[in-house]
């Protein structure tokens, strides 16, 4: 008999073997932070023959902010089915339950990172932002110190976004105290850090620093050294590893102390649309528009129909109607059209591209969680 239903909190424990095998290339210091720590407040969905999990699906909790105002949303992540039951579409199952439940909790959207982008496109993911890695290059000699953050630094680096990471980007991950402080034990297990660049006791910039073990220093040549060497802490210039960089938040310009150079392309975060009603409430236009809409969503029903579209200066709303439409859309496409992916001029040749020219999407998204 098949069973497909969230784990309570004593049973999350039970999915570490499928897991493991799953995803082989997590160490065994992640995978504990992971069973310690993230299990404590996300949901696992399971899907279950004969008693035993045959496959799963987590979903751990984010807040972001959609132009200054905080929604809870959800990334998707360790979606796995045990090897010897693939390819029966118990995947599938898991996703479509996880969509409509998103839809009534009314979450505007659900995120995720692929091992694959072939593999959600038919549930309406589409890529709209890219992981951010980079590469700290000092520009001069001005007082800059670098050091690993500590337990006491967690607040200071919260507030040090709110001013200036927020501000910059229409969609971001909101990041509190306690949002730095699991970084910091996420970081950790792996053999990471966080690293805070100062410049007179204040902060100037942040990183993300991923170490990996080296065979040979001159593995990393001597360029790369010199590189790894201006950034590394005092007393750890000896360590035998590899330091790599990623989601840079740096005063604007760099503050005049560095410059970021962009490296390996990026993973890709994808995104779906889960609650047509709460997603748009933050989209604006640059004049009053009414616009009969009609969404095509195999998946979420809920979202499937024909609405009016109202939006303004201040925000938009929909709401359903039983007028002819102006304009038909997947509710993919709708997604790459408000995630600023696909832009007006696509729909330049339809009488509805004067609307849709005056609606402001969102233009700038900011999501490097990895879990």
């Amino acid at each position: 008999m098949m069973q497909i239903r969230y784990l309570e909190q004593k049973d999350k424990t039970a999915t570490r073997a499928l897991y493991e095998s799953a995803f082989p290339s997590d160490g065994k210091g992640f995978v504990d932070y992971y069973y310690q720590e993230k299990i404590r407040d996300n949901r696992i969905l399971v899907l279950k023959e004969e008693g035993h999990i045959r496959s799963m699906l987590h979903l751990n909790p984010y807040a972001v902010s959609v132009r200054g105002r905080c929604y809870p949303s959800e990334y998707i992540v360790a979606v796995a089915t045990d090897a010897a039951y693939r390819h029966r579409g118990y995947m599938r199952k898991l996703l479509e339950r996880t969509l409509a439940d998103m839809n009534r909790e009314e979450k505007p959207f659900v995120y995720l990172m692929p091992a694959a982008e072939a593999i959600y496109l038919p549930f309406g993911f589409r890529t709209v932002s890219s992981q951010v890695s980079c590469e700290p290059v000092m520009t001069g000699d001005s007082g800059l110190s670098a050091r690993e953050a500590t337990e006491q630094d967690v607040s200071r680096l919260a507030a040090f976004d709110e001013k200036y990471l927020l501000p910059g980007y229409d969609i971001v991950t909101a990041r509190d105290a306690a949002y730095y402080q699991r970084l910091l034990a996420e970081q950790r297990s792996e053999g990471g850090c966080i690293r805070i660049f100062e410049q007179d006791g204040k902060i100037s910039g942040h990183v993300i620093c991923d170490r990996t073990e080296e065979e040979a220093v001159g593995e990393i040549g001597e360029a790369g050294r010199e590189k790894v060497e201006i950034i590394r802490e005092e007393g750890q210039a000896d360590r035998n590893c590899k330091e790599t960089y990623r989601d840079p938040v740096f005063l604007p310009g760099g503050g005049g102390i560095m410059r970021t150079a962009a490296k390996e392309k990026p993973p890709l975060i994808m995104i779906r649309i889960t609650c047509l009603e709460r997603m748009v409430e933050q989209i604006t236009s640059s004049e009053p528009v009414e616009l009969i809409l009609e969404v095509e969503d195999p998946i979420v029903a809920d979202q499937a129909g024909i609405f009016r579209w109202s939006l303004n200066s201040g925000g938009s709303s929909v709401q359903a109607c039983s007028e002819r439409p102006e304009w038909k859309v997947t509710i993919e496409e709708l997604g790459e059209f408000l995630f600023g992916v696909k832009k007006a001029k696509v729909w330049e040749s339809e009488p509805v591209f004067c609307k849709l020219r005056a609606i402001q999407p969102f233009r700038s998204i900011y999501i490097q969680e990895i879990v």
